[in-house]
């Protein structure tokens, strides 16, 4: 019985990888739905508002349920007259956040540098429970046209690379998302320290100060 233990297991091996194997060719398949480049954004400071609040009304009667009064995306101008900043700072929140959760963090700081502020609102996010089941892999292959188009030192900020590694995870993408992950996991900021947690590292604590 002991020299037939190990054929045996064998054929329980293979019989487990052929059930396997026939469960995921016999599996529901996720569409993949390019996106369509970038949105077009209006000149006119006025117009983009108008956009942003037509494109929020739209979300907010959709089927997946009204947003949060105070999560919708939104624009914070450093001056009256809505005049361009030499500094702009945009603010993503974090998975299951809304902007709600960090402010007046972020309009004190674009105050302070006279700089304008652009909070978005992710989707799915300050909506009812069920709505964060509408992102697609769509929206992720928009987060790579995003990073894309931004500046080589842009792209190797920790913020970037993170939510690039993020977006290779969504997409089924292990290898390049735990090479990103790599590249910042346990830097002592934000980012890292989620880094770190994607592969199962230990959260560094940075030491004390001389």
């Amino acid at each position: 019985m002991i020299r037939r233990l190990p054929a045996r297991l064998l054929s329980i091996t293979i019989a487990l990888f052929l059930v396997a194997w026939l469960a995921y060719q016999l599996g529901p398949r996720h569409e993949i739905v390019e996106p369509r480049g970038m949105p077009t954004l209006a000149d006119d400071p006025l117009a983009l508002e108008s956009q942003l609040a037509d494109a929020e009304h739209r979300a907010s009667r959709s089927p997946l349920g009204p947003i949060t009064p105070g999560t919708e995306k939104r624009i914070f101008w450093a001056h009256e007259d809505r005049r361009k900043t030499a500094l702009s700072i945009v603010y993503l929140h974090g998975y299951s956040a809304t902007r709600q959760e960090i402010s007046p963090l972020t309009e004190r700081l674009a105050r302070a540098l006279g700089a304008n502020l652009f909070h978005t609102r992710l989707r799915g996010h300050g909506q009812p429970g069920d709505a964060m089941a509408a992102a697609s892999a769509g929206d992720w292959l928009a987060v790579h046209q995003f990073i894309d188009r931004m500046s080589p030192d842009a792209r190797r900020d920790p913020t970037w690379i993170y939510w690039d590694a993020r977006a290779h995870q969504s997409l089924g993408r292990q290898a390049q998302a735990d090479n990103g992950f790599r590249g910042i996991a346990g830097q002592f900021h934000f980012y890292g320290q989620l880094a770190a947690e994607e592969l199962g590292q230990p959260t560094t604590i940075p030491p004390p100060a001389a």
